[in-house]
């Protein structure tokens, strides 16, 4: 723990038991919507290059109408680099994209593909006097056992393989994980059932030093409740093969349990621990930031929402971790304007609101990222200038 962390820890305990409203500077940087080949409604998150680029996903908008991948200059110019047809090449893209080191971007769509069940594509830079991004098609879902209709993100590993995970498809249509090699050779790493291993897994993996998977479903679990209420379940799929439940959130089909529900935008890896978040549950059943040792069995709630203009509501998108041990998270409703907040957390438990939606977009459905100046950049599926979602800035 750094003397930084130590000092920032020490003043915002001072200010207030729960929520501190910081006062950092957040500016609309892009509003999206202002041509009819713009897209619309990015509802994933952002990367960024080494040059402080940054690249997105709309869900809909572009010429087709079947969303679009975007890439927006640190001053706010916008251009379109690819607009999906909806047809072989894919459509509907709704998770963030990844990014590798010669700038090449991969990413899911949620419907369109050869089958129509979504796809994976993998989008390369122009090469020296071209300036057309080229889009191929790694892997199309059939939507059977192979799984389909992929809303989260890509991870990618040393050897270049992609692991991502499908909410529907597989033996029971509870959802799989999946890996895919660089030639696109897929293989099913495991296939849920529901009860009581999980079901639904609408988020993105993390990978240990040893090569497990870690991720959550946002259904399914240990309660014969949870199956169609949404309880979730923390889980991890050994590098060896097999999968192991290591959490299973408590809720009930009427509102959460105090240890919350409804995991949603992934895990972060954290001293050991897996950090995320729940839409649902918690003390005010608002959801909550948990914690959780690599293991399993025992989970801490670090921070329960409760859905005032205090701290926010419904978070559904990833956390990140700063080089101080700050982390930082959005909620979807919630804040001032009840449009949603960008926080930023102590891991011992203290919350600080960084920025409220409303003026500079609404809705965030994915986390922030941290730019290469240290600045936070977030996407809001909503709101902006022309009312169809937007980029801020946000500087803590």
């Amino acid at each position: 723990m750094t003397r930084h962390y130590l000092l920032a820890a020490t003043l915002l305990a001072t200010l207030a038991p729960g929520a501190v409203h910081a006062s950092p500077t957040s500016k609309l940087l892009y509003s999206f919507g202002s041509t009819a080949s713009d897209g619309f409604n990015p509802y994933g998150g952002l990367v960024v290059d080494k040059h402080g680029n940054l690249y997105g996903t709309t869900y809909n908008g572009g010429t087709s109408g079947f969303g679009t991948v975007f890439q927006i200059t640190p001053t706010g110019t916008e251009t379109i680099l690819y607009t999906f047809t909806g047809g072989k090449d894919g459509g509907d893209p709704f998770a963030a994209l990844i990014i590798d080191k010669k700038g090449t971007l991969f990413g899911t769509t949620q419907g369109g593909g050869k089958n129509d069940f979504g796809a994976v594509f993998r989008l390369t830079p122009p090469k020296a006097g071209q300036t057309a991004w080229t889009e191929k098609v790694l892997y199309s879902f059939a939507g059977g056992t192979d799984g389909g209709q992929p809303t989260t993100p890509l991870m990618e590993d040393a050897a270049g393989n992609l692991y991502g995970t499908t909410p529907k498809g597989g033996a029971a249509n509870a959802g799989t994980v999946y890996m895919l090699t660089p030639s696109g050779a897929k293989t099913i790493l495991y296939e849920f059932a529901g009860l009581p291993d999980g079901a639904t897994p609408d988020s993105g993996l993390v990978m240990d030093a040893q090569g497990n998977l870690y991720g959550t479903t946002k259904e399914g679990g240990t309660s014969g409740l949870c199956y169609y209420s949404g309880c979730g379940t923390v889980f991890e799929i050994q590098a060896a093969g097999g999968e192991s439940v290591l959490y299973s959130f408590g809720g009930t089909p009427i509102g959460g349990g105090t240890d919350g529900t409804v995991p949603l935008g992934g895990l972060l890896i954290l001293s050991g621990e897996l950090w995320g978040v729940t839409q649902l549950g918690g003390a005010y059943d608002g959801g909550t930031v948990f914690a959780l040792p690599l293991a399993g069995s025992s989970e801490r709630v670090i921070w329960n929402f409760s859905c005032g203009v205090s701290d926010g509501c419904n978070p559904n998108g990833p956390l990140v971790a700063d080089a101080n041990g700050f982390l930082y998270g959005t909620a979807n409703s919630g804040g001032t304007y009840n449009q949603g907040i960008v926080f930023q957390l102590v891991p011992t438990g203290v919350e600080a609101v960084l920025s409220n939606f409303g003026k500079d977009g609404e809705q965030p459905f994915s986390g922030p990222i941290l730019g290469k100046n240290g600045d936070l950049y977030a996407t809001t599926a909503w709101g902006g200038v022309y009312g169809a979602g937007a980029v801020a800035r946000v500087a803590p």
